[in-house]
């Protein structure tokens, strides 16, 4: 009878050790996890792009990842890696406008984060060429990001490389017109980033001046080739800074500031009428 009363106890403290999680295999890594979160990179993109194909890693899991990372080399090197297969159009067929312009990622994430806030969701790119910023977006931590382009051509090509990251409903790719769509449409970005897409400088002067006016409260505008302050200055009648490439704006309070930054800080100035 004692023996039989043992044996039972026995018989339950093994049903339940058989019913607890198992540590070890609920925290191993799959090869693909270990492969973003812990491999050595191979320093060339085409090399890398090959390995995440290998491991059958698509560009929705990339981007998932890179939304947790904090190492930013990491980061670039699989976002630039993504983003090298998406084909791009370097030759508009309209001379008013760049076509597909070749623009490094790194001072893009760069930048981009720097200006960031935790509450801007929407992310807007005038000129989005083959979506690469539209992508990088997403895997900076914005919910949506949302393409408007000109040529015809990049729109086909973009819409059809993204087209999984399209489906999700994270991003869209729009063929329009900059000068000439509604100017209310801006209104609903929290971030809008160019890059001159228009030769023209009195025009992009003009469209900027837009993008000033329909920037929405505690958002931002980025533009990254600024060569046409005079013009600006003239169109709009603020006081725009002598600055050569970066410049952005933010609007707080329904004023609008500049910004000045570095590495360990940044300063938002007022930006005075003339």
């Amino acid at each position: 009878m004692k023996l039989a009363r043992q044996m039972r106890w026995i018989f339950i403290a093994m049903a339940l050790y058989a019913c607890q999680p198992k540590k070890s295999s609920t925290n191993q890594l799959t090869p693909q996890q270990n492969f973003l979160q812990k491999a050595h990179l191979p320093e060339n993109d085409s090399l890398l792009q090959h390995r995440l194909d290998s491991l059958h890693i698509n560009a929705w899991e990339v981007c998932l990842y890179c939304q947790k990372e904090q190492d930013n080399t990491r980061k670039i090197r699989l976002i630039s890696a993504i983003c090298q297969k998406a084909d791009n159009y370097i030759n508009s067929l309209d001379t008013s406008y760049w076509g597909g312009i070749l623009y490094r990622m790194k001072p893009f994430v760069e930048v981009v984060q720097r200006l960031k806030e935790p509450y801007h969701r929407n992310f807007m790119d005038i000129g989005s060429g083959n979506g690469e910023k539209l992508y990088a977006a997403l895997c900076l931590g914005f919910t949506h990001s949302e393409g408007l382009e000109y040529d015809t051509t990049l729109v086909n090509m973009s819409q059809k490389h993204w087209q999984s990251i399209i489906q999700r409903q994270k991003m869209s790719i729009k063929l329009g017109n900059a000068l000439t769509v509604t100017p209310q449409y801006y209104h609903q970005f929290d971030f809008i980033y160019l890059y001159s897409p228009i030769r023209n400088h009195t025009q992009m002067a003009q469209l900027f001046f837009t993008l000033m006016q329909q920037l929405k409260e505690g958002g931002i505008l980025l533009e990254v080739r600024m060569v046409y302050a005079p013009e600006l200055r003239k169109v709009s009648g603020y006081n725009i800074p002598e600055i050569m490439g970066t410049f952005a704006l933010k609007k707080q309070n329904g004023k609008l500031y500049y910004v000045q930054y570095n590495e360990s800080h940044k300063d938002w100035i007022l930006l005075d009428k003339l």
